[in-house]
């Protein structure tokens, strides 16, 4: 042992600072399964002088991770590299190349070639972005299958610090949350990762590593997908709302919170007319027929209807929304958000951290009616919130409020500064088209194509680099 290193993460942080090396006592929860509460804790951690990935190396090469590395090679989580090459993320490299993320390089080209991306979303640990072809790349964590590269494991071997491929066309949306990724591939929803509660729709409860088809009924054809922490829930292209998984909030809005269930199930009153879908940790929120509704968890008002406590097992009005017509929504844990076609952003349900950027924390800040957003009142088109934290775009310019726990804000400052109110994300002021919010861990947007992440260590930022934090935006690997 060479000391201890003392840091305050989240409870289920994947990653954390050890003397530099990458080491299995770091990924301690990767099994952990949920996304963490935001309340931060104080963990030990144990140095280790060297470390306990395996690899095989000859003739000069550097392995880890067990990688295989010869003449003069470098390869990390798996790879294998030949003639000089580097390969990481199960890359093989040959004669100079650098492969990354699964993909072959070879006379010093490129695992993945670059790509513009129109979408990004995240997960506890993960995320994926959608491109403009159709394609889908994901990077981080495969420790339930959910970066859909035919991986399951919840060791270091299953970090993947760069982008893997997973579709290279037909894709049309995307959507994760927790170890669950879902999208639409050529007409056809399906879903890969944790199939806790049968939250994958496929009528079991197995995990899966590759996309696996969501048990939709014919005539049911998805335009949009949005995924929970626990259920997930489809929107057809004849505005009708299928939801699948846990139902112990009432989330799938069939007026049942009792058992799961493993294949979509009609959500109550929405068989046409909706227009707008999202889900957050155990609530979805739609427009139907031009009005805001909500479903499922109401602890701290999150459904927007001005009560709390007590849950909606059916869709209900938000109320407070006169002139405010509602173009897209943002679900957390226990906060709510949505962005108007009149240009504002609104939030509401739990404000304890300042998530709902009106410049309000502590107890007394929850809301159960929408309130404004300061400062946000005009060019809003998107916004996602996470557990304790809101991002949102406005005119081509991202910013975050809440807590800093992390460094989730984006604006290059330490996790004791947090903000009530919105806060510029470092060097992205115009450009921006798609932003999401994890659980507690990190923040990513698409900026004028390219994917750029920012927030604590690990593989979820797709820098290549585990273990470095980023305050600030930083650029993923293979991707413009």
């Amino acid at each position: 042992m060479t000391g201890l290193s003392l840091r305050s993460v989240s409870p289920g942080v994947s990653t954390c600072l050890v003397s530099g090396l990458r080491s299995s006592l770091c990924r301690f929860s990767l099994r952990a399964g949920k996304c963490p509460r935001r309340e931060p804790v104080v963990v030990l951690v144990q140095r280790v002088a060297a470390s306990p990935w395996s690899g095989t190396a000859t003739g000069g090469g550097t392995a880890t991770g067990g990688g295989t590395a010869t003449g003069g090679g470098t390869a990390t989580g798996g790879g294998t590299a030949t003639g000089g090459g580097t390969a990481t993320g199960g890359g093989s490299a040959t004669g100079g190349g650098t492969a990354t993320g699964g993909g072959a390089g070879t006379g010093g080209g490129s695992g993945l070639p670059t790509a513009t991306a129109t979408k990004v979303v995240v997960g506890r640990a993960h995320a994926c972005a959608l491109t403009s072809s159709g394609g889908i790349r994901c990077w981080g964590a495969a420790d339930y299958g959910q970066l859909g590269n035919g991986v399951i494991d919840g060791t270091s071997a299953g970090l993947f610090s760069t982008p893997v491929q997973v579709v290279a066309s037909a894709a049309t949306d995307l959507t994760a949350f927790n170890n669950t990724t879902c999208a639409i591939i050529s007409g056809v929803a399906k879903c890969w990762g944790e199939n806790a509660y049968g939250k994958l729709g496929d009528g079991s409860m197995t995990n899966r590593s590759t996309p696996t088809n969501v048990a939709l009924p014919g005539g049911f054809t998805p335009s949009r997908l949005a995924a929970g922490e626990d259920f997930t829930c489809a929107l057809s292209t004849g505005g009708a709302v299928r939801c699948w998984g846990k139902n112990d909030y009432g989330q799938l809005g069939d007026n049942q919170a009792a058992s799961e269930s493993a294949t979509p199930v009609q959500t109550s009153g929405l068989t046409s007319g909706v227009t707008v879908l999202a889900a957050g940790a155990t609530h979805a929120c739609v427009v139907h027929s031009g009005v805001a509704k909500c479903w499922g968890s109401n602890l701290y008002g999150e459904q927007g209807n001005g009560a709390s406590g007590t849950g909606q097992y059916t869709p209900g009005n938000v109320t407070g929304l006169t002139g405010f017509t509602v173009t897209s929504f943002g679900l957390g844990q226990y906060t709510s958000c949505a962005t108007a076609s009149q240009g504002g952003t609104r939030c509401w349900g739990r404000g304890y951290d300042g998530e709902l950027g009106n410049g309000m924390s502590g107890f007394n800040a929850d809301s159960t009616t929408p309130v404004q957003v300061t400062g946000v009142t005009s060019g809003s088109t998107a916004v996602s919130v996470g557990y304790g934290f809101a991002c949102g775009v406005a005119s081509g310019s991202a910013k975050c409020w809440g807590s800093n726990v992390n460094y989730v804000l984006g604006h290059n400052m330490t996790p004791s500064d947090s903000s009530a109110t919105p806060v510029q994300v470092t060097g992205l002021t115009s450009g921006v088209t798609s932003i999401a919010a994890s659980c507690t861990d990190h923040a990513c947007a698409v900026v004028s194509g390219a994917v750029k992440c920012w927030g604590s260590p690990g593989p979820f930022l797709g820098t290549g680099d585990d273990d470095t934090q980023a305050p600030a935006p930083v650029s993923v690997v293979s991707l413009p």
